[in-house]
């Protein structure tokens, strides 16, 4: 069972009432780019993708997530477009509540306080490392730190194109950094597969 609904049990019943339960289907959008934030929601279970389309049409890869993950976390507040799209990659099961109920909870719950601000300010560090790593960092860099990061949580096989988008760059320009890497013998690919 996830922290969220450790937290859910112990929560006061005004709140949990405007808490609703739902399912989102492999495929399906939790959240749209550019779409206005009404409501708040914790994944519970499943993995959802979270991607930004640049201008230049893009796929950028924020990343994937999973259990206790939140969304319309920074935007809530302050009815902010969502910059990014989440979408279902397997079926989700999500709590979603509105700003009303969100700040009810916060209020009256230590508990789900303490939760909710330490995953808000880890997102928040997690996304200020990858600006800096792939803003003041070069490509090669970046190729480096996405493919630790994806050997370190477990994944012994990366697909190229999971590498474009991961980094936000051109199939072009990843290729040759990869080239570049097999030549070293500090990676192999086959058939796409970076091993």
């Amino acid at each position: 069972m996830g922290e969220v609904l450790k937290l859910l049990e112990h929560c006061p019943e005004a709140v949990r009432a405007n808490i609703r339960r739902l399912w989102i289907e492999p495929g399906e959008y939790i959240f749209r780019q550019g779409d206005r934030v009404k409501e708040l929601y914790f994944l519970l279970s499943g993995q959802a993708e979270n991607y930004v389309v640049t201008p230049s049409g893009v796929d950028y890869r924020v990343g994937i997530t999973g259990e206790d993950e939140m969304y319309g976390d920074f935007e809530i507040f302050h009815g902010y477009p969502v910059t990014y799209n989440v979408r279902a990659i397997t079926r989700c099961e999500v709590l979603k509540t509105d700003l009303a109920t969100l700040t009810e909870w916060l209020n009256t719950d230590r508990e789900f306080s303490h939760f909710f601000y330490m995953q808000l300010t880890s997102k928040i560090y997690n996304t200020n490392l990858r600006a800096i790593t792939y803003i003041t960092y070069p490509l090669r860099y970046c190729v480096e730190f996405f493919l630790w990061n994806r050997i370190k949580a477990g994944q012994r096989y990366i697909e190229k194109n999971d590498i474009v988008r991961g980094i936000g760059s051109q199939i072009r320009s990843v290729n040759r950094i990869l080239r570049t890497l097999i030549d070293e013998g500090v990676v192999e690919c086959d058939g796409g597969i970076v091993k």
